[in-house]
């Protein structure tokens, strides 16, 4: 159903809920899955459950403190116009962006928080994927591993295209090695590279199992149960 928030200035979500227990998932409002709703209720949904971007100054302010931090440029010498006291004003109101967003929650209560980022490729030579525009997701998963400090549990979900399954590409190991390393590091951080037919059904098997049962996804996503 569609949830509306009582204050005006809350987003909308889309709630999807268990008949036979007390899960849900709420995903941020979007049309396309707002087609399928049955009905509406009004519910003040928590905005940190389906917040996306994220302020560059608050994750640095969150772990660091106010400043001064010790890998600023100290002198006008270093930089002119970032250096010192001046330092915040080079990211000042910069952001990381995800594509979508989604919260798992029993009872009231979040247990997991769902960020999901598209990444799309093609190849022209039909052998290896184009270019490195990619490589910006390495980035977004360290700011990624920054965010889910904050919660209690807090999945990145990369869908990406089929090409990064079916073309010769540094990516697909490499990001699945990041996957294996942070999650077996960080208590809190559930990174899921998921780039082929297979893997997108068990994603989202994954995300209809908590509802169904009350189970949050295991550490390898591709396990939860065979699909026929």
């Amino acid at each position: 159903m569609v949830v509306r928030p009582q204050p005006s200035d809350q987003r909308r979500a889309v709630k999807i809920e268990s008949r036979n227990g007390p899960s849900a998932i709420y995903w941020d409002y979007s049309s396309d899955i707002a087609h399928f709703a049955d009905g509406e209720v009004t519910e003040d949904v928590p905005p940190a459950w389906l917040e996306r971007k994220f302020l560059v100054a608050d994750l640095v302010k969150a772990q660091l403190g106010p400043g001064p931090y010790p890998f600023a440029p100290p002198t006008e010498r270093d930089s002119k116009r970032f250096h010192g006291d001046s330092y915040p004003e080079m990211f000042a109101k910069r952001t990381t962006n995800f594509d979508f967003s989604g919260a798992l929650v029993a009872e009231g209560v979040l247990k997991e928080k769902l960020l999901f980022e598209y990444k799309y490729a093609k190849s022209t030579n039909d052998d290896s994927i184009d270019g490195n525009a990619h490589e910006r997701l390495g980035f977004q998963v360290l700011q990624y591993v920054e965010i889910a400090l904050r919660y209690p549990s807090c999945s990145l979900n990369v869908i990406a295209v089929q090409a990064f399954s079916e073309h010769r590409n540094k990516y697909h190991p490499a990001f699945n090695q990041q996957a294996i390393r942070l999650n077996e590091t960080f208590r809190q951080v559930q990174l899921r590279f998921a780039a082929c037919r297979s893997e997108y059904i068990a994603l989202f098997d994954c995300f209809a199992y908590f509802l169904f049962h009350g189970t949050l996804p295991p550490v390898d996503y591709r396990r939860v149960r065979k699909r026929n």
